[in-house]
């Protein structure tokens, strides 16, 4: 795969790997470098990453904006500029902050297009679940800042909510554990990255045994 061609190939797995919380039409509007690894000389791929994460910062600023207003953007990103910028957290926090003062709060019904995203997320069974905490989060943060606050315990509720259907009984399990007052998504988010962790090692063990299963089968269908 060339480089034009496999350039927005991270920032398209990090999108799409929210589980369906985020549009995959939204990356229309995503223009990266074609190139970007001959921006800075690496042997490691800093421009990619640099583009990549600002790249999918503007773009979830760009798909608030329109969730508030209705009008779509496009997001460009030079892989030079992405790696000046991409120094410390304090670029990010400004970043972010420059979109806050551009877009402002939303209005009514920018907050239940958030409301609406954040009450409908749901996390892929097949990625690891940290991206969905975060966006889950972003949107949480998003809605207290436009005045919206959901209490820990709804937080909590909406995160047992975006649970993969097949993780069978993990949120009743959880709920279980704790009282109503006690549930937060600090307190749960550690237990549905375990439930993850441990899926693939179970997979990974089937996988492995299957493959030994079927090398016996071979061998003993080996005539002398």
């Amino acid at each position: 795969m060339s480089n034009a061609l496999s350039k927005q190939v991270p920032a398209e797995d990090l999108w799409l790997s929210t589980g369906g919380g985020l549009p995959p039409e939204s990356l229309n509007f995503l223009i990266l470098s074609k190139e970007p690894d001959y921006a800075i000389n690496s042997s490691f791929k800093i421009a990619s990453a640099a583009q990549t994460v600002i790249g999918l910062a503007g773009l979830s600023a760009a798909f608030f904006h329109q969730l508030q207003t209705g009008v779509k953007q496009i997001v460009s990103v030079d892989a030079r500029h992405a790696v000046l910028e991409f120094r410390s957290e304090a670029s990010f926090v400004a970043t972010w902050n420059e979109f806050r003062k551009q877009y402002g709060s939303p209005g009514a019904a920018g907050m239940f297009g958030i409301f609406e995203e954040a009450v409908s997320f749901e996390m892929n069974a097949n990625a690891d679940p940290t991206l969905s905490i975060a966006s889950l989060c972003l949107l949480f943060n998003c809605l207290t800042e436009s005045g919206l606050i959901l209490t820990d315990s709804i937080q909590a509720m909406i995160f047992l909510a975006a649970i993969p259907d097949s993780w069978d009984g993990l949120a009743m399990t959880v709920l279980a554990q704790y009282n109503a007052q006690d549930l937060t998504v600090n307190a749960i988010a550690p237990t549905i990255m375990d439930e993850y962790s441990c899926r693939v090692a179970k997979k990974n063990s089937e996988s492995s045994l299957a493959a030994r299963l079927s090398g016996v089968k071979c061998y003993g269908d080996h005539n002398p």
